[in-house]
């Protein structure tokens, strides 16, 4: 993993409270970073509603495009973090 990347995931995990096993973090796009976090919070006792899958997805939308300086709509469910994104 490259250092954009880490910086993301671990922004995630301090706004979130969460933390990720590097096992867990074999994924691709926003959608399955999305999961995976909403996932945490629910094992926390968080009630999985679709607020909070909108909270979490905002969230990482935002510090994804702080880290990559890119705009909102550039960041979609679907994006793959690498190829669309530039995560390294």
């Amino acid at each position: 993993m490259g250092l954009d990347i880490v910086e993301v995931i671990q922004k995630v995990e301090s706004r979130f409270d969460v933390q990720f096993t590097s096992k867990e973090l074999e994924i691709y796009t926003v959608a399955e970073f999305c999961e995976l976090t909403t996932m945490k919070l629910v094992e926390k006792g968080v009630t999985a509603d679709d607020a909070l899958k909108d909270e979490v997805f905002e969230g990482i939308r935002q510090i994804i495009c702080d880290q990559r300086s890119l705009q909102p709509d550039d960041v979609r469910p679907e994006s793959h973090l690498i190829y669309d994104l530039g995560l390294e």
